[in-house]
């Protein structure tokens, strides 16, 4: 269904794709679909992107509440078994699940942090499995769809800083919880 979508706002490519990898052989396609104008009129949402939450919206919506225990699973799996592989699918399906659920209507831009090399020089034991990069490519696709536009911001301080008064100090966050030490300001940190 998604692909004759696709395939109806633009054309096939004279080129394909053949991948194998983890003894699946996959056949990429690639459909050139012109860009057409972002919205100019709608809000700017900022998004969470997290390891308990799956995505947090600043206007409070909370997408993907179960992925920890999806990510925590395939941690449990032995590594390379099929029971694994299946847990990796079962998140790569919950993520598009959860990330179709967002109506992007009455949104003009999107705002997202620009996480990299989180994984890079780190022991980061369940970590390794949490899945930025395919939240990222899925709401890239999902605003380039919808004319919305996606901006990544800088993510220097911004789980220490207070939506209310921008006082920033590390102590601010505590675990899931978000107490600003300035202003008093209590929130979901994810949300606030």
């Amino acid at each position: 269904r998604q692909f004759n979508q696709w395939l109806e706002q633009g054309t096939l490519k004279q080129a394909i794709a053949i991948k194998y990898l983890n003894g699946k052989i996959t056949l990429h396609l690639f459909i050139d679909i012109p860009d057409k104008p972002k919205k100019i009129n709608g809000k700017i949402v900022g998004c969470d992107v997290g390891y308990n939450k799956l995505l947090v919206t600043s206007e409070n919506n909370i997408y993907g509440k179960d992925i920890k225990q999806i990510v925590d699973k395939i941690h449990r799996r032995t590594s390379g078994s099929k029971k694994q592989e299946k847990s990796v699918d079962e998140r790569k399906h919950y993520i598009n699940q959860e990330l179709n659920k967002i109506d992007l209507t009455n949104i003009k831009t999107l705002v997202i942090e620009d996480i990299k090399n989180l994984k890079k020089n780190r022991k980061i034991g369940k970590l390794q499995f949490w899945s930025y990069k395919q939240v990222f490519d899925k709401l890239e696709r999902l605003c380039q769809e919808n004319c919305v536009s996606l901006v990544k911001v800088n993510p220097a301080y911004t789980s220490q800083e207070c939506s209310v008064c921008s006082f920033i100090d590390k102590t601010n966050r505590l675990g899931e919880t978000f107490v600003c030490k300035s202003c008093g300001y209590i929130a979901d940190a994810d949300y606030n």
